[in-house]
């Protein structure tokens, strides 16, 4: 019995035995089979991911070519790449620099993800300066793990908290340098050759962007200054007085150059004398409208004598002419002058003036010397149409003169009428000068009302001179003379715009006035001027039925008479006249 339970003790422990070593190999399958599934499923990771990215590069790669094509501003596209650049390639912090060439220096003007601690560090580079300044200068990719370690040959560290990882690759055109793109890490960043792929790609759709843009805004630019000059040419050509569309063209010509200050000078050969002939400014000038200087030793003066145009970029620095001084004061630092020739004569120069040094290119010079060839023929009909003008006024003047003392004359037939008109226009005058109405309808005006009785000469002495009450026949007659004042002067192209005062200068406010009734703002404002003008002057006059009025009764009547007999607002005016 002993002997069989040790055999059965050996066979159970051989069993456990090979059970035990049965279950290491079990366990080192099963080991085997997870550590080999686990790498399968980290590998389709890894595999998941890196498709993942590629496709995000990918998007944003197709977004901004998109928008390539379909914006025309380019700071739209960099303010998308400075967004979509740290999103593919895993970093914090993109920048976009773009060349000046003027003040030859990179200014960042596209960022994302820049602190405020950042900023002052990085806000600009020259060329060659920092990683971003070499990267521009040689016109090649750069990148590192570790940009404080870097110092780039011949320049010195630029060190910029929160940047260690760092990459940055130039945008360029033609081989012509536009700006640089920069990507930055806070933690060391292992860039690899496919990021500065990337970035490449970014920087050739930016460059591809401002290209684009840079020959969308010529065009329009092009467009713009050939729908401009024909604005200017249509300007010059609406008026045969350039001083009366002078300041709409220097306002237009604005939208295209830079101009300040802008005159247009004729040459008075007889008296060598040079005159102001259209002048606008918002800066001042150092002359006047319609001022003569000496011509000797102007710039117009050289300009009409060498037929050429005459350009300085920067009176702070050179000044050729006698009048460069006193521009210069002005604020004046570029100035230019074209000749105005006219059947083969220089009559005179365009200039203008801009605050800006070196403001005018050639272009700018063969759009002007166009302008200016129309100006000479504007300015030569200005001079047509002022002696035109001149002797018009003269002709009105004799013909004004002469009525005003054959009206005298008649007056003069009638002691109690005596002076009447002159009394009459002098009151008209000055109420049309204290309201404000321009000199033109001034000149109307007092003319009408110099001439406003001359309807009277078809009225006989026997009612002119009669003492007491009218009859209504005689009354009827008198109250006939403003229609045929009217009527003797209506056909005169002299009076065209004075016989409807004569006409209108006895309507009341009310309507109660004659000849035709009229009412309020139906009587023309000469007319209502003159009404209140001759009610005044009458009642200073010693008539065959009445004697004249006391100052009081005087003020009284007229005051009785506001809004009835006379325009309130032309009774206003008038009173302060008669204070003053």
């Amino acid at each position: 019995m002993k002997k069989e339970s040790l055999e059965a003790w050996q066979l159970l422990s051989d069993r456990l035995r090979d059970l035990e070593e049965e279950k290491k190999r079990y366990q080192q399958q099963i080991q085997y089979i997870t550590e080999n599934t686990a790498a399968a499923i980290n590998e389709k990771i890894q595999v998941t991911e890196e498709l993942m990215h590629r496709t995000r590069e990918l998007e944003a790669l197709a977004l901004l070519a998109q928008a390539l094509i379909q914006l025309r501003e380019p700071s739209k596209v960099m303010e998308m790449a400075v967004q979509k650049a740290p999103q593919v390639l895993g970093v914090d912090s993109a920048g976009i620099y773009l060349w000046d060439e003027k003040r030859q220096e990179l200014s960042l003007t596209h960022s994302h993800g820049v602190s405020s601690d950042m900023a002052p560090h990085v806000a600009s580079r020259r060329l060659g300066q920092g990683l971003v300044g070499m990267v521009a200068k040689t016109k090649q990719p750069l990148y590192t793990a570790d940009a404080g370690a870097v110092s780039p040959i011949g320049s010195e560290p630029t060190q910029v908290p929160g940047v260690r990882g760092f990459a940055s690759v130039p945008i360029v055109s033609n081989q012509r340098l536009l700006g640089v793109l920069a990507v930055g890490s806070p933690h060391t960043w292992d860039c690899t050759p496919h990021h500065i792929e990337v970035l490449t790609t970014l920087g050739n759709l930016i460059a591809a962007t401002l290209q684009n843009a840079s020959l969308y805004q010529e065009t329009w630019r092009q467009a713009k200054r050939i729908e401009t000059i024909s604005k200017l040419s249509s300007i010059i050509s609406s008026s045969l007085n350039l001083g009366e569309v002078y300041e709409t063209f220097s306002r237009t010509l604005k939208q295209v150059i830079s101009v300040d200050w802008a005159v247009v000078t004729l040459i008075d050969e007889t008296q060598q004398k040079l005159r102001f002939i259209a002048l606008s400014s918002q800066i001042g000038s150092a002359w006047d409208l319609g001022q003569e200087i000496p011509l000797e030793g102007t710039a117009t003066a050289w300009v009409a004598a060498n037929r050429a145009v005459s350009y300085e970029p920067d009176l702070e620095k050179e000044r050729l002419f006698r009048t460069d001084e006193a521009i210069l004061k002005q604020g004046i630092r570029t100035i230019i002058r074209l000749p105005l020739v006219f059947k083969n004569r220089v009559i005179g120069s365009l200039c203008l003036g801009s605050r800006q040094p070196q403001a005018y290119t050639q272009e700018d010079t063969d759009m002007l010397t166009e302008l200016a060839n129309q100006i000479a023929v504007a300015v030569s009909n200005d001079l047509m149409f002022e002696g035109v003008s001149r002797h018009e006024r003269e002709l009105e003047a004799a013909f004004s003169e002469s009525l005003r003392v054959w009206i005298q004359s008649w007056e003069g037939r009638y002691a109690h009428i005596k002076g009447h008109s002159d009394k009459v226009a002098q009151y008209s005058r000055k109420t049309a000068q204290q309201m404000g109405i321009a000199d033109s309808q001034v000149r109307n005006i007092e003319m009408a009302a110099r001439l406003h009785d001359i309807g009277l000469v078809t009225i006989p002495d026997e009612v002119m001179l009669r003492v007491g009450k009218l009859s209504p026949e005689d009354k009827a007659m008198v109250e006939q003379h403003p229609q045929a004042g009217a009527d003797m002067l209506r056909f005169s192209p002299v009076f065209a715009d004075v016989a409807p005062l004569i006409h209108a200068h006895h309507e009341r406010h009310d309507g109660r006035g004659y000849p035709r009734g009229l009412k309020g703002q139906e009587i023309p404002l000469g007319a209502r001027i003159i009404g209140v003008a001759e009610g005044y002057a009458i009642t200073g006059m010693h008539m065959p039925f009445r004697p004249a009025f006391t100052p009081e009764q005087t003020h009284d009547y007229m005051a009785s008479g506001c809004g009835t007999r006379y325009d309130p607002d032309v009774l206003e005016a008038f009173f302060k006249v008669i204070r003053t």
